[in-house]
């Protein structure tokens, strides 16, 4: 692992979090995590993990919103989010987003 990364678990039960929002306890983690380092923004994808992050005060974004704003800052191009996009669509196990939100996103791009 880079020298850069700290792995750093948060300081309250993810269990606990988990069961009030009826979420995974990685994503509990990750958004107790956020909550506790005062980060400016979590990414994650998952629609309940999402919601029980906005509850708690922690601003979000999803994979498919870093496409975007690379698109705005001419990072990629909307072709080439396209194909990411439809490699994401095609792969929906391996992906884990909806595939439904991914074609309103192509449409979009």
């Amino acid at each position: 692992m880079g020298k850069w990364i700290k792995v750093i678990a948060p300081q309250d039960d993810a269990t606990i979090f988990s069961k009030k929002y009826k979420i995974h306890e990685g994503e509990a983690a990750s958004i107790l995590l956020a909550m506790q380092l005062d980060a400016d923004l979590l990414l994650i994808n998952e629609k309940d993990g999402r919601a029980a992050a906005k509850a708690s005060g922690v601003k979000v974004k999803g994979t498919i919103g870093v496409i975007s704003d690379c698109i705005k800052s001419q990072i990629i191009k909307p072709a080439e989010a396209i194909e990411i996009l439809l490699e994401f669509k095609n792969n929906p196990s391996e992906y884990w987003i909806n595939p439904d939100i991914i074609g309103m996103a192509i449409e979009k791009f």
